[in-house]
């Protein structure tokens, strides 16, 4: 077993439990081009390490002062983090660039990411199984086998949702420049609503206006039936005078 400290806030215990695994902490960072730094963000300090340690365990025991354990990847050109934030002991993943971005990547050009889902078959596919497509359309979760509790939505609770909803454009606080077209969460019926009111799912808004034009296509048809039944009937009438 192996412990150490560096700079005196950062242990790393048991790193690697055979001896046979190499770690140099050298400073070739010219020679392969890059840098792995362990440290707090105020006061980082950086190790190389040169060595195959594929399959060993990288624990990092003490934090700073407000209780985030930090992991620190920098290289000549950026600096990124891996920590925990706090009591909450939540994961984050951040850089150091303007605009914070993460890039996930898991071999290859068309690597997959899964979140809570095992062996993803799509570039982002979630554990509840939906997913973004190659062609970057996010396709819902829609297989009976997700669902219980399935029965027919009533005409009448379609009709007055459809009443209710209140089309508005809008532009989001987070991108003003652009606008949109939707429904305000708060203000929506019931029928559609998250439990938070702080979300919609376009799935819903399309179950209710697809019953809404299925009952109005039988009506036109009804009447189409109708005026053709007097047409012919007229017809049938002046051919007898």
């Amino acid at each position: 077993m192996m412990s150490f400290k560096l700079a005196g806030f950062l242990s790393v215990n048991q790193l690697f439990r055979k001896s046979k695994v190499k770690l140099l902490l050298l400073g070739v960072l010219l020679s392969i081009g890059l840098g792995i730094g362990f440290g707090i963000f105020s006061n980082p300090v950086t190790a190389q390490i040169t060595s195959d340690i594929i399959g060993r365990r990288l624990r990092v025991i003490e934090s700073d002062s407000n209780n985030a354990a930090v992991i620190e990847l920098s290289n000549a050109f950026k600096t990124n983090y891996i920590f925990t934030d706090g009591p909450s002991g939540d994961l984050y993943l951040r850089t150091d660039d303007v605009n914070y971005n993460v890039l996930l990547q898991t071999g290859g050009a068309q690597g997959n990411v899964g979140i809570g889902s095992v062996n993803p078959k799509f570039p982002l596919q979630m554990g509840s199984g939906a997913y973004v497509s190659y062609g970057g359309v996010w396709t819902n979760a829609s297989s009976r086998d997700y669902k219980e509790d399935i029965s027919a939505l009533p005409l009448a609770s379609a009709k007055d949702t459809l009443q209710q909803l209140n089309p508005v454009t809008f532009a989001y606080k987070a991108d003003k420049t652009e606008k949109h077209v939707g429904f305000i969460a708060e203000d929506v019926p019931a029928l559609v609503a998250t439990k938070d009111r702080k979300g919609l799912s376009s799935m819903d808004v399309v179950a209710v206006l697809t019953k809404v034009v299925q009952e109005q296509e039988k009506a036109i048809d009804k009447l189409e039936r109708k005026v053709e039944a007097l047409s012919n009937q007229g017809t049938d009438n002046l051919t007898k005078h």
